[in-house]
């Protein structure tokens, strides 16, 4: 819902105030002579600028052009709500190598950044001597990524509606656009999202004994894409990454001559040569673990014929045979994933990550790999269902699975004393997190670094993380979220060991060190 903006507030900051809407149009209007000054240059007032960005956080950013005004004035940028100043700025940094464009950010006063945008009660302009002069007009892609913002703002409203408003607000939809609208797929998700968040969640929290009567199949044709086109629908349920920024299956469908996962495949074990001579001269034990992607474990679950595993990692594996230095720190998790009894149970049918027990199976690789004792394979007997990072991208509600964990209190786990030492969390993201954990009755009695990404991730998450076990298996555990070795972090934590951790999809970069 749109608010009106509080009279008294508004009368209480006077200065900065423009009451009626055509006030401000008449201050604008005000401005005839400076648009005919634009003319006589050969300037468009419409092309003066343009808001380019709406960000989480309240802020917008866009530019202006430098020649706006003929005196070179630095160009004041001016966000207003329904007359009121929300926001003020300057242009300062040139945009490209001519200068032609000064970029602005400005942080605006009272959130519902996108969305007063979009129903144009949120107006942005170039200001001179306090005035705002003429109107910055929105980028045409901003203008078209706003509507889908307000779409998906109106849908989250939907969703936390309960029960009464929901079917009251339907009813005004049906009445008001017809009943297409207020039978559109979104709105049915996000009411089904909403009224059933909590059994959702009750069911995602309890152990699950009887699967037959807590969960029903619902049947959906193999093959099904996701509305994003990075998920696919296999048999049995399995849903596949397939695509995404790192457009994943290309790299399956690439042959073994084809230059480009050639030249990455050599890179990859260029680097793990180089990343062996400087751990050990800094004392330390190297390892690599490249873990696969579920299409590499599962193909005959994928409804097209696949050649497996992607080009990229063949061409490492065939590259360490005439490598054996760097071989000697390879760690094959595809083959330890692959050798199980049933493949199937080491990854999560509605998540690109491994499930517990395969994450506990490629640990137990790393730690055969470095000769170092795994104990007796835990006892995965609870059940849960869960939902994953692919499970929402089809139908707008959290397709669920079933999982098995083990029992952290059964006899033979040194879990009870692993704390946490150190947290630091990355800015705006993942990369950069770090932890440091201590257990002094770890069955390992060595420092162990670990240097990858969410497959890894915060030790105390869960077991589906590899962060977990680590913590509590050694006597000191660093883990940093990256996908390089920080200059001089292994010379300053000193650790026994050093784990290089990444995923299959992430073989199209090669990290400099």
């Amino acid at each position: 819902m749109l608010h009106a903006p509080d009279p008294s507030q508004m009368l209480s900051r006077l200065p900065d105030l423009i009451r009626p809407r055509r006030l401000l149009t008449a201050l604008e209007a005000g401005g005839r002579r400076l648009y005919r000054a634009w003319r006589r240059r050969g300037l468009e007032a419409e092309r003066i600028g343009a808001v380019e960005g709406a960000w989480p956080g309240d802020d917008l950013t866009g530019w202006v052009r430098a020649d706006v005004w003929a005196d070179r004035a630095t160009p004041v940028i001016g966000v207003y709500r329904v007359g009121l100043r929300v926001g003020l700025t300057v242009a300062i940094a040139p945009v490209g190598p001519d200068g032609a464009r000064l970029s602005f950010a400005v942080h605006v006063d009272g959130g519902h950044v996108a969305r007063d945008l979009a129903s144009g009660d949120l107006t942005v302009h170039l200001m001179r001597d306090g005035r705002p002069l003429a109107r910055i007009p929105l980028a045409p892609d901003l203008a078209e990524a706003l509507r889908a913002r307000a779409a998906l703002d109106f849908l989250d409203h939907v969703a936390a509606l309960p029960e009464p408003a929901h079917a009251a607000t339907l009813e005004r939809l049906r009445a008001l656009l017809g009943e297409g609208a207020a039978n559109h797929p979104g709105l049915s998700a996000a009411g089904t999202l909403g009224r059933a968040r909590a059994l959702f969640d009750r069911t995602a929290g309890e152990p699950v004994s009887d699967p037959s009567r807590a969960l029903a199949p619902l049947l959906v044709p193999v093959g099904t894409r996701s509305g994003d086109g990075a998920a696919l629908l296999g048999r049995d349920g399995q849903i596949f990454l397939v695509g995404g920024r790192n457009r994943l299956l290309e790299e399956y469908a690439r042959t073994d001559d084809d230059p480009r996962p050639r030249a990455l495949a050599a890179a990859w074990v260029a680097l793990m040569a180089r990343r062996r001579a400087r751990l050990e001269a800094a004392g330390a034990r190297y390892a690599q673990v490249i873990l696969p992607e579920t299409l590499t474990l599962l193909p005959h679950l994928f409804p097209h014929p696949v050649r497996t595993p992607g080009a990229i990692l063949r061409g490492i594996e065939a590259g360490l045979r005439h490598e054996p230095g760097a071989a000697a720190c390879y760690v094959s998790a595809r083959h330890a994933l692959g050798n199980v009894r049933d493949p199937a149970e080491t990854v999560l049918k509605t998540d690109s990550h491994l499930s517990p027990y395969g994450t506990w199976t490629a640990f137990r690789a790393i730690l055969e790999h470095l000769g170092l004792p795994a104990g007796p394979e835990p006892d995965f007997g609870t059940r849960r269902a869960a939902s994953g990072d692919l499970a929402l991208r089809f139908f707008g509600v959290p397709i669920l699975d079933l999982r098995r964990e083990t029992d952290p209190g059964a006899p033979g786990f040194a879990f009870g004393r692993a704390e946490l030492t150190f947290h630091r969390p990355a800015p705006g993201g993942h990369v950069g997190f770090s932890q440091s954990w201590r257990n002094p009755d770890a069955p390992i009695d060595a420092s162990l670094l670990v240097l990858g990404n969410s497959y890894c991730g915060p030790a105390e998450v869960h077991q589906g993380r590899m962060s977990w076990w680590f913590a509590r298996w050694f006597r000191s555990y660093h883990f940093v979220w990256h996908a390089h070795v920080p200059a001089g972090l292994v010379e300053r934590l000193g650790p026994d060991i050093v784990v290089c951790q990444t995923v299959e999809r992430f073989l199209i970069e090669v990290p400099e060190t």
